[in-house]
């Protein structure tokens, strides 16, 4: 079997690319930029003098050889200018970038592959073209409905208009073409089950959608309980995200302000790109860090009791995943894969997105009965080890023997 992913971007389409070599099933990766792996490149030790090796690990397709890779660099060096240098949005830079892409991709490779797959906002062409060449296409949607989305933000623009500016709709059009990706699709891959759901809840047949959830680089060799006695005083929360409405930032820190009355020992600890409006100001008890490196997330996790993530929506939230490896109880909502991750152990717990009484509740379960927090911690580990990136590409290798078969 031969499958084509094509991808502009990054996300987590190089680690798919790197699962499906490994399982022997890739014809090729074809997207904007992309490097081999390998580290004694000029490209790797150029980016380290630049002190810009973070930039590059998301480009790099660990494992991949430069044989299998199909690039389209100019274009998407340019976009990333644009967006990222003149700050232009993503509806204007982003959807004529995919646009383009796809219409260059050669149908050479296309019509090499037994299957092909692309992801959501960068393939409604790509489908197209598969159906006329008579291939399966399979759409990997990395985040929830469109349509589901744009409800979630008008409610979070009327909740936090101030936080409006990274809350804005899409416009007709590129809603148009990803609906058009979902009706062309042979088959649709997510990564969580309240993906799924939006995507049920919005007319797509159940049996055409699979969940399949995505690994993580952190292992959990050096995991161990440092501090079994913890003390109320110096109980640490930590967040990691944009510090956007999305991600449930506002929303955490108003009900930080109540929980922080009640314990103002305890600290909050809140990483990530700091998106906060002007004028917004954290409360007392919360520091924000800023963004970290990749090389610096382990120790981030490290450094804390117990994760918050209280998202409204997500595709999966990779970052709960990553917490739980490293040892961290977890407190997240319904919108993100923690009921996937989670599951009945005793490694976190999972509330309704806006719901202030239950995520007060639940802070304050951790500060009240700190000695919970080790053996939460180990199921933490337990529950979390079983998603593998090795996992994810045998399931995926399922997936594509299935729309073979068919």
């Amino acid at each position: 079997m031969n499958a084509l992913l094509t991808h502009p971007g990054t996300q987590y389409a190089p680690r798919l690319a790197a699962a499906l070599y490994k399982q022997g099933v890739l014809q090729c990766f074809a997207t904007g930029i992309a490097f081999p792996d390998t580290p004694t490149a000029w490209w790797w030790k150029l980016a380290k003098k630049l002190g810009r090796e973070k930039l590059l690990l998301k480009r790099v397709v660990p494992g991949l050889p430069k044989g299998k890779l199909h690039v389209q660099p100019i274009k998407e060096a340019l976009a990333l200018y644009r967006h990222q240098q003149l700050k232009q949005g993503n509806d204007e830079v982003f959807y004529p970038r995919n646009r383009d892409f796809q219409q260059q991709l050669p149908q050479r490779l296309i019509d090499q592959a037994d299957v092909v797959i692309g992801f959501d906002t960068s393939s409604w062409i790509i489908a197209e073209r598969c159906r006329k060449a008579g291939k399966p296409f399979v759409l990997d949607a990395s985040i929830a409905h469109p349509l589901a989305k744009e409800k979630v933000f008008a409610q979070l623009r009327e909740s936090y208009p101030e936080w409006a500016a990274e809350l804005a709709s899409k416009t007709p059009r590129n809603i148009e073409v990803e609906l058009q990706e979902i009706a062309l699709a042979d088959h649709i891959v997510v990564a969580s089950a309240f993906t799924k759901k939006t995507y049920t809840d919005h007319g797509v047949p159940e049996n055409k959608i699979t969940v399949n959830a995505y690994g993580t680089d952190l292992g959990n060799s050096k995991f161990e309980i440092s501090n079994p006695e913890f003390q109320i005083s110096n109980l640490k929360f930590l967040f990691f995200g944009s510090l956007t409405a999305r991600k449930g930032f506002p929303w955490l820190c108003e009900v930080w302000k109540d929980f922080h009355q009640r314990h103002p020992g305890c600290r909050l600890l809140a990483a990530g790109y700091d998106n906060r409006p002007a004028g917004f100001k954290v409360p007392v008890g919360i520091e924000v860090l800023g963004a970290i490196h990749p090389n610096d997330r382990a120790a981030l996790f490290a450094s804390a009791d117990v994760f918050l993530f209280p998202s409204f929506f997500e595709g999966f939230a990779q970052v709960i995943l990553e917490a739980m490896i490293c040892g961290l109880p977890v407190i997240t909502t319904t919108a993100t894969a923690g009921p996937d991750i989670i599951g009945h152990s005793n490694g976190g717990m999972v509330i309704e997105p806006g719901n202030g009484a239950a995520l007060l509740q639940a802070m304050c379960r951790f500060a009240e009965h700190p000695g919970t927090i080790p053996s939460m911690a180990e199921a933490a580990v337990n529950a979390a080890i079983p998603f593998t990136w090795e996992a994810y590409g045998k399931r995926w290798v399922k997936v594509l023997e299935g729309i073979r078969r068919v």
